[in-house]
């Protein structure tokens, strides 16, 4: 395990103990007050914590029907050979359910029916509240690594996530396990910890390994009781240390957020005979990887970065069987993003980075508030491939990109959603594309976005 992956653990560690050691020290409380008579409540209706909902008079069983479907529209101003063609299409389409039985039991039930595979279950599983420092959750959903992978993509502020989390740092996106995790009541902490078998979506364990993956943040300010501007300046840090045996980097790419694919982790080889031979990466060994976070808001203005880095054993793989020909992936990226709220604000839809069982709160009006946000983002990664003996000649090699983003969201209510990106991207390196030529690619992104 890397010095700097052992230090992001340490971190994740130090918060995960330090609450239940403040807890200790807590005093017994006064006894309270005889309550009020319970004012009667509906048992359907519209939350307002914004979801529509089905209950028991005890709440000791609660339904949330919900869901999401994004439109998008890509359009390239500068198309090659190798360009996606500009489209409208639906990106997601998906039925979710969740609820809570017992006050203690939470549940989520979700697929997804756009695409090729239909349909395809995406974020399914049961948490059990031990105690509100203590929660288990089960299933498949999103890996707790870096602050964009941990926001559901219905509130990102771009429509894909960075290149440095999406394609470097956690591809995977969700996996299959179990998590130990906890949020302050007030969000100024977090940790999660989590085993999984690290060999993707909607798949079987391949190799009989197990990898961990964790994060943690603070939010110091607001820790030390401070109030005010900036009190929810918050840092963190992510690690993930897994093996792996000719699994964990198939099909990797890496490519825009249209579709524009600048690294392939797939090639094919010819023989003697003249036949052909598909050959790919996976991961032979050891599997590193840290990140850290930083979100600075201030009022209306917000600023979020994150660093990510990546060191993989990996081999080159050929119909299924090993050729012999090992080496190492070696990557690193970043980015820095700016927000403006014109109107409305972060309110509207809620902090990035968290993800929590979804809870009634019926003591809340329904909100009606829109708001607008302007966001700008400079992206840069790079990436070193080596194999030893290879039979590769377009795959091994060095990678860079650089970008620049900037995007409107429109935002009525967190339930609907129209936003306009445009893109950037500067290529450096080599290309597995067959345009070899290509160093840019510009991009307009639409999309019209529906949550419930």
């Amino acid at each position: 395990m890397s010095p700097t992956t052992r230090s992001s653990l340490a971190l994740i560690a130090a918060v995960s103990l330090a609450p239940l050691a403040a807890r200790a020290d807590e005093p017994a409380g006064a006894s309270a007050a005889p309550a009020p008579a319970a004012e009667e409540k509906p048992l359907a209706g519209y939350a307002g914590s914004e979801q529509f909902f089905l209950r028991s008079a005890d709440d000791n069983f609660v339904l949330i029907p919900s869901g999401r479907m994004q439109f998008d529209g890509f359009y390239f101003p500068t198309p090659t050979a190798t360009t996606p063609k500009s489209d409208l299409f639906v990106k997601r389409a998906r039925a979710e359910v969740a609820g809570t039985f017992m006050k203690k039991f939470d549940f989520m039930l979700a697929g997804d029916f756009a695409g090729s595979s239909l349909p395809a279950y995406t974020d399914d599983w049961v948490n059990v509240a031990l105690d509100p420092l203590f929660n288990i959750q089960i299933g498949q959903y999103d890996i707790p690594f870096t602050n964009e992978n941990r926001t559901s993509d219905k509130y990102l502020d771009f429509q894909e996530r960075s290149i440095a989390v999406r394609a470097l740092g956690i591809p995977e996106n969700k996996g299959q396990g179990i998590m130990a995790w906890a949020l302050a009541k007030d969000k100024a902490w977090h940790y999660s910890v989590m085993v999984f078998d690290g060999d993707g979506q909607q798949t079987r364990n391949k190799d009989s390994a197990f990898d961990w993956a964790g994060r943690a943040f603070v939010q110091p300010f607001k820790l030390m009781g401070y109030e005010g501007p900036g009190d929810r300046f918050q840092i963190g840090a992510s690690g993930y240390t897994g093996f792996h045996h000719k699994t964990g980097l198939d099909g990797a790419k890496w490519s825009t957020q249209g579709g524009f694919t600048f690294l392939n982790a797939n090639g094919s080889v010819t023989d003697s005979a003249k036949a052909k031979h598909a050959v790919q990466l996976a991961g032979e060994g050891r599997d590193e990887r840290h990140a850290l976070e930083v979100s600075v808001p201030f009022g209306d203005l917000e600023l979020q970065a994150e660093f990510v880095g990546v060191e993989k054993d990996i081999a080159e793989i050929s119909d299924g069987k090993g050729t012999g020909s090992n080496g190492r992936y070696s990557a690193k990226g970043l980015y820095v993003e700016v927000g403006y709220w014109l109107f409305g604000g972060r309110g509207v839809i809620g902090p990035n980075g968290v993800q929590a069982p979804a809870h009634l709160n019926l003591s809340k009006a329904a909100p009606t508030e829109c708001a607008l946000e302007v966001v700008a983002k400079v992206e840069s990664a790079q990436a070193d491939i080596s194999l030893k003996g290879s039979s590769l000649t377009t795959i091994p090699g060095h990678y860079e990109v650089n970008a620049f983003q900037i995007g409107l969201n429109y935002w009525a209510t967190k339930h609907l959603r129209l936003s306009g990106d445009y893109a950037f991207y500067n290529f450096g390196g080599q290309s597995t594309t067959p345009d070899k030529g290509v160093t840019q690619e510009n991009e307009l992104l639409f999309r019209a976005a529906v949550a419930l």
